[in-house]
């Protein structure tokens, strides 16, 4: 196994162990690892053989945050290799895209080069490199602003988008529905080793393109031949006040814990031979309330 395969192994028993945090339908620890076509999960229980397929919910923006991050690391590693003094840079990206036809290690170069000059010209403690500075080095359409700072003693230098952090995508219901159907062609595979199978979404806020629009659920039913299928929410947290979400007493959600559960509504699809004994409203589930 690759070392990014086993960070992904590791990543999703770490998923599945939150996710049993909240069931009272079994532990982590009864469950099993399924290998490929296998679903990730596998526990034997009196009813049969349940299957338990992880998803983490991604959006197209990966290749866009992957081409951004290259280009911030290869500006750093320029700069860096020039021996210049540790320093602490916000890259403010504009827009939704990369510019087409420019490579990562061009924008790299470019990045490098503004923040040296910066540095060499630099009177006080930070300075924001804006549009005047972004224009002359052919950046003025790809950054909004470019923030210098001189690390303080002892503290190395640090280069960061601080855009992952603020920017909030509405991926939404559509979104869902595009990674369930990926993973629904895959359930006859995985009921060749499982008597259930539920897939498990999991959304995390480590970057843009895995930030997601709560409120949509509200009114989302999926239509799929999974048995249950559960969203573990990493990313958002806290007060829900505002999110108008009903449960299974039909009474607005007001307050939800860290890491919150939600079983989705399903209906199966036309000439299915799957066969449910009930159809479930959006419900968030607490710890150990099932």
């Amino acid at each position: 196994m690759s070392t990014s395969d086993e960070k992904k192994r590791v990543m999703e028993q770490h998923h599945f162990r939150e996710f049993c945090r909240h069931l009272s339908d079994f532990s982590a620890d009864e469950a099993r690892s399924g290998h490929p076509p296998a679903p990730d999960f596998l526990i034997t229980r009196p009813s049969g053989e349940l299957g338990i397929e992880l998803t983490s919910l991604s959006s197209d923006r990966r290749e866009l945050e992957e081409r951004r991050r290259m280009a911030v690391l290869t500006g750093q590693s320029i700069y860096q290799q020039n021996g210049n003094p540790d320093v602490i840079v916000g890259i403010h990206w504009l827009g939704d895209a990369f510019p087409e036809g420019v490579s990562t290690t061009l924008i790299g170069r470019k990045i490098a080069r503004l923040v040296e000059s910066a540095v060499q010209s630099l009177s006080g403690d930070s300075v924001d490199l804006e549009w005047g500075e972004l224009k002359e080095n052919g950046l003025d359409d790809v950054f909004d602003k470019i923030r210098v700072k001189m690390a303080p003693r002892g503290v190395r230098g640090h280069w960061f988008t601080p855009d992952a952090a603020s920017i909030s995508i509405s991926a939404g219901a559509d979104f869902i529905k595009k990674c369930v159907s990926k993973k629904e062609k895959k359930i006859p595979e995985y009921r060749k080793f499982c008597d259930e199978v539920w897939l498990l979404l999991v959304a995390e806020g480590t970057s843009i393109s895995r930030t997601f629009d709560i409120e949509s659920l509200s009114s989302l039913v999926l239509e799929s031949n999974f048995d249950r299928i559960y969203l573990l929410d990493l990313f958002h947290s806290g007060d829900y006040s505002s999110v108008s979400i009903s449960i299974e007493d039909h009474t607005p959600l007001q307050h939800m814990p860290s890491a919150p559960l939600f079983r989705l509504q399903l209906r199966t699809p036309p000439h299915s031979d799957i066969r449910r004994c009930s159809n479930v409203q959006l419900q968030c589930i607490d710890a150990k309330t099932g």
